[in-house]
């Protein structure tokens, strides 16, 4: 008799005499802790029976059966980019890179150990908590997206065991980094601009990128917008001056958004979040000679480093500076004082900046 494929489940013949269903149909197996279980669909008078009624109970089940791991990541993504957070949705489009090997395994075949040699891989080159931890919420949200569709009866991504989360020094531009930075940026060079303006500005790369012409108001010399949480989103930081011609330079590029990039056609285009980092903000730090201490390459996060830093260093108010990079404010003041904060206290801090 042909063998039923993996995850369809079995019909067994149950011993004892006098039995008036003899047959019964379970489900495939899966676990609850360490211990093995089956769901018992049914019992049945014949073995043609009992077969039915699991080939009927696997049609219940719809028609991802068969889904790969990653047409079920195609799937939820979709949804999710609805409703996530435009750092959330970049961030878990970066950690699906991480999980190529298993994007045409069948999720039913997918276990535990599949997920964690991946993890301990990440680990063992050196990456970040926050991009294995990345990768972790993926497969979770994969797992449990499939066993709505009972695809899989338990969650193998619960299992996963993340490295020892440690604390590292915050990486920002030394002073002669910024000498150089500053140098480059007023001799035109476009990228360093962009650097200075996220130095002295508190924002995130893809904060500052997605901002169209309308983010900047000309009167009050401001730029509005943010993401990520709700201390973050539609935050106003004033333009230091220092950086102002940069910012009114892109400007007079035109296109919609206030940072481009000439496209193959000639028109101004959106800067990707991830052509910034790789084909202008690395390559700028190359050319320029700025690493960190240990010798290793800073990420753009340096720069939101690198304001905080300054804007402590020059004095300023602890409260307005995380009003500015969009930080909560909930262990030191409640919410009602924090909101009080206004474009005077806002600019005074970003005037500090030198």
């Amino acid at each position: 008799m042909k063998r039923n494929p993996n995850g369809y489940g079995t019909v067994t013949k149950l011993t004892g005499r006098n039995r008036r269903r003899p047959y019964a149909a379970y489900s495939d197996r899966y676990f609850v802790g360490i211990k093995p279980k089956r769901d018992v669909i049914g019992y049945f008078e014949t073995e043609a029976e009992a077969r039915s009624a699991l080939a009927a109970w696997n049609r219940s089940r719809g028609t991802k059966m068969n889904a790969t791991f990653g047409e079920l990541f195609d799937e939820w993504f979709e949804q999710y980019t609805r409703t996530g957070s435009s750092s959330a949705v970049y961030a878990y489009s970066a950690a699906w890179k991480r999980l190529a090997s298993l994007q045409k395994m069948k999720v039913r075949d997918v276990r535990a150990g599949h997920f964690q040699r991946i993890i301990d891989d990440m680990a063992a080159q050196g990456l970040s908590y926050s991009s294995i931890s990345n990768v972790k919420t993926v497969c979770d949200f994969v797992e449990n997206y499939a066993m709505q569709f009972d695809v899989i009866q338990q969650n193998y991504a619960s299992f996963i065991r993340l490295p020892e989360k440690t604390t590292k020094e915050k990486e920002r531009f030394t002073d002669d980094d910024l000498k150089k930075l500053s140098d480059a940026a007023g001799n035109g060079d476009r990228t360093a601009q962009i650097v200075m303006i996220l130095c002295y500005s508190g924002w995130r790369i893809h904060e500052l990128l997605s901002m169209q012409r309308d983010a900047f108001d000309p009167d009050t010399c401001t730029m509005r917008g943010g993401s990520k949480t709700k201390n973050g989103k539609d935050r106003i930081v004033p333009v230091q001056p220092c950086v102002l011609p940069y910012v009114r330079r892109f400007l007079a590029d035109g296109g919609a958004y206030i940072f481009t990039k000439e496209s193959k056609t000639g028109a101004r285009v959106h800067i990707p979040d991830a052509y910034f980092r790789t084909e202008m903000f690395a390559p700028l730090l190359d050319r320029l000679g700025i690493r960190r201490a240990d010798g290793s390459a800073f990420t753009p996060h340096a720069t939101r480093h690198t304001f905080a830093s300054l804007a402590r260093k020059n004095g300023g108010d602890p409260l307005v500076i995380k009003k500015l990079l969009g930080h909560s404010p909930k262990s030191d003041v409640t919410e009602k004082v924090y909101t009080h904060v206004d474009l005077e206290q806002l600019q005074t801090v970003v005037g500090l900046l030198k």
